[in-house]
């Protein structure tokens, strides 16, 4: 069920327009750039979620191909149709959830609890209490039951 609460009139998603851009990423972290990352923002609310112009200018991806049971690899730049194949992916993701699609060409971050101890692994708490819900306890589990699960992550991380 999408969260009225940061929906506009025109179905947009308020949250993701209003996340401030961040000067640096001190006091945040980075979130997967897949639809669980995005999944956290949107868990978070505003306030928790920032972010960043995204540059993708130097980065590469390794392209594998199979000939007669050989394969050989290549880096190859990272080009404006893999940006939207990887937004589109993220996005379908979020609808399944009920959740507007994100604005492309950011990299977004969640805000660290007040408090946060630097040895502490936040991303690697979230994902465990995720995990470990019973709620996700089954395979298959669809992005609206994630949803739900990540908000009470999100009530416990940020008590």
């Amino acid at each position: 069920m999408i969260d009225l609460a940061a929906i506009d009139a025109n179905g947009t998603g308020r949250l993701w327009d209003e996340a401030p851009l961040l000067p640096d990423t001190v006091g945040w972290v980075e979130l997967e750039e897949n639809g669980w990352g995005s999944l956290k923002a949107w868990a978070a609310g505003p306030g928790r979620v920032g972010r960043m112009p995204q540059d993708d200018s130097s980065r590469r991806v390794k392209v594998s191909c199979e000939t007669g049971g050989v394969i050989t690899s290549r880096d190859e730049p990272f080009t404006p149709a893999d940006r939207a194949g990887l937004e589109d992916s993220i996005n379908l993701y979020l609808a399944d959830a009920g959740v507007p699609p994100r604005p492309v060409g950011f990299t977004w971050f969640l805000r660290l609890p007040e408090d946060w101890p630097a040895d502490r692994d936040f991303a690697g708490e979230f994902d465990r209490i995720v995990n470990t819900s019973p709620a996700t306890d089954a395979d298959g589990v669809m992005p609206d039951v994630v949803l739900r699960v990540m908000r009470e992550a999100v009530r416990r991380l940020y008590r």
